[in-house]
């Protein structure tokens, strides 16, 4: 059996392959701060072992979205300075 720093499971697991399918009853196991296999629950835990298991009942699973973050705050000015050209807001 493969050690797995963490083992992630969820009702729906949201797999970003060519079908972009969805594994009912799946999981995900985690080594090293990387995805090491996603599958459904009983292939997963009957190959990777870890102390840290997350039960995810009732969620869905997906991967992270990378950098959303960057313009969430702009949110916030949002029609604030309209009459000012943009370059002379975003440098001022």
């Amino acid at each position: 059996m493969i050690e797995a720093d963490l083992i992630i499971r969820a009702d729906h697991v949201l797999k970003m392959d060519a079908d972009l399918s969805v594994v009912e009853d799946g999981a995900i196991a985690v080594a090293g701060g990387k995805v090491l296999a996603v599958g459904a629950a009983r292939d997963i835990l009957s190959r990777y072992s870890s102390v840290n298991v997350l039960d995810g009942e009732g969620t869905v699973a997906f991967p992270g979205l990378v950098n959303t973050h960057t313009h969430s705050p702009m949110v916030y000015f949002r029609g604030l300075a309209d009459d000012i050209p943009l370059k002379e807001w975003l440098e001022r």
